[in-house]
């Protein structure tokens, strides 16, 4: 499996429209997608410096990089951003990190 990151920073005036908009756009687009497995939204406050921002990490979970090239094209390393989110961040990273899942744990169901 194949986790895609990247990172954007939106001031915290903007951080629930960006919320919004993963959620209510991109995710149930995303989700259709052949290969895609899964899909987190993580945030924080920027508490390091004095910027009032939330970070936003999104990490995407394919089957491999071919289904990779469904979601960001034939430049694999260039973030996708979409107008409406370009709008809301202050800013964001251009490019996306990419990680092999070497092992998934999850609970015992009882």
């Amino acid at each position: 499996m194949v986790v895609r990151k990247w990172i954007g920073y939106a001031k915290k005036t903007q951080a629930e429209a960006y919320r919004t908009h993963i959620s209510e756009t991109v995710f149930p687009e995303v989700r259709l997608m052949p290969g895609f497995r899964q899909a987190l939204l993580l945030a924080r406050e920027v508490k390091e410096t004095a910027s009032d921002e939330v970070e936003f990490q999104a990490l995407t979970f394919w089957q491999d990089m071919a289904s990779v090239h469904a979601f960001s094209g034939d430049d694999l390393y260039t973030a996708v951003i979409e107008p409406r989110a370009q709008e809301v961040l202050s800013r964001f990273q251009t490019k996306v990190e990419y990680y092999e899942a070497l092992e998934c744990v999850f609970p015992i169901e009882t």
